[in-house]
């Protein structure tokens, strides 16, 4: 349980700042900093899953090379974020209280948490659904094997390999099978993180938390939230296309992120291909 919630840490933070050392420069000190997390962390998912299907297109993909490779990068990320900063201690003031002073916010603040200690509990015990154990983890453990990308006689999901696969074989490098199960609670974290920024923009905190605690008791989305699977992945980057096109209609006079709403495409495309033809034929 602690190796899942340190990896659980260490995944998100790596995200990010991989996300802020690719996409740095290019997102508004003035923009709310939930919102650049947000953009940081899926600039970093993206990156890393490009980073991995290289790895296996030159036949590199060992598990030794992957987490050189990505702990490197994280390294200079981390040490290109903070270059040059430098803290005056002395101008360091006590954080002021930005929630809300009515007892209602700490009571769903409380329920969510519960709610999502409850999922990174379930989420931590060993992968037991099906289609997990046919495609979502077998596969990339088969690439793991052959240290590329290959074809699966039998198996056609095996001839696109998905980027949210990527990021499961980037946690199977571990030689831990819980942790892509904790990859994918990642997202729903960020998931619910995203819903609240949404409803906060046109609402409150508070009605916020409300949205993502009736999101995460939806029992399908609560189900999936605990295994590996993609469908999440794909809700996520529904939603995010949304806000990042709202986003840049409100704000594109200070933020520059007007490419961002095509690159959260290209990915929710590479999440799930059949969601593309439900997309093009119900659009």
């Amino acid at each position: 349980m602690v190796m899942n919630f340190v990896f659980l840490g260490y995944f998100l933070s790596l995200t990010y700042f991989l996300g802020r050392f690719v996409y740095q420069g290019n997102i508004s000190p003035s923009v709310d900093k939930p919102v650049a997390f947000l953009y940081s962390s899926v600039w970093g998912i993206i990156s890393l899953t490009f980073i991995i299907i290289l790895l296996g297109v030159v036949r590199l993909l060992d598990e030794k090379i992957i987490l050189i490779v990505i702990n490197s990068l994280f390294i200079i990320s981390i040490f290109k974020y903070f270059y040059g900063k430098k803290i005056d201690f002395h101008k360091i003031r006590p954080i002021k209280r930005r929630f809300p002073a009515n007892p209602s916010f700490f009571i769903f603040a409380g329920i969510l948490f519960i709610i999502l200690c409850f999922q990174f509990f379930l989420s931590s015990t060993p992968p037991y659904a099906k289609d997990a154990l046919i495609y979502h983890l077998a596969i990339p453990k088969i690439y793991l094997k052959a240290r590329r990308i290959v074809e699966i006689p039998g198996n056609i999901y095996s001839n696109f390999p998905l980027n949210i696969e990527m990021l499961y074989l980037f946690g199977l490098s571990f030689s831990n099978s819980i942790f892509p199960k904790i990859i994918n609670f990642s997202f729903n974290l960020l998931l619910s993180l995203l819903i609240i920024m949404i409803i906060k923009r046109y609402a409150s905190l508070t009605y916020g938390i409300i949205g993502a605690i009736v999101w995460n008791l939806i029992p399908s989305a609560f189900f999936i939230a605990t295994i590996a699977y993609v469908d999440l992945e794909v809700t996520f980057f529904i939603l995010l296309i949304t806000f990042s096109i709202l986003l840049f209609a409100e704000t594109r006079h200070r933020m520059r992120c007007k490419d961002f709403p095509f690159f959260s495409i290209h990915f929710f495309f590479n999440c799930r291909f059949l969601v593309y033809k439900k997309y093009v034929l119900c659009g």
